[in-house]
């Protein structure tokens, strides 16, 4: 009996391991630096917009203290 659930399994397991061998027509190492290099990327560009929308914040308020002047009672 333990012959034959060898014979079932050995396949099952050969037929999943070609299948994630290539992804995309890509061997499955290219496809995880791939996947692992646009990742970083992302990541890197992503913390660049926060300080950079911070940036603009500062830039627009002392933009709007030249064009617009508050009067003495502090409104614009």
């Amino acid at each position: 009996m333990a012959k034959a659930e060898n014979a079932v399994v050995a396949p099952a397991k050969s037929a999943v391991g070609s299948v994630v061998e290539m992804i995309c027509g890509r061997s499955l190492a290219d496809a995880k630096a791939s996947i692992h290099d646009i990742g970083f990327a992302t990541q890197k560009i992503e913390s660049g917009i926060g300080g950079l929308v911070a940036d603009r914040e500062v830039l627009d308020s002392n933009l709007l203290d030249w064009v617009v002047q508050s009067g003495a009672d502090g409104k614009l």
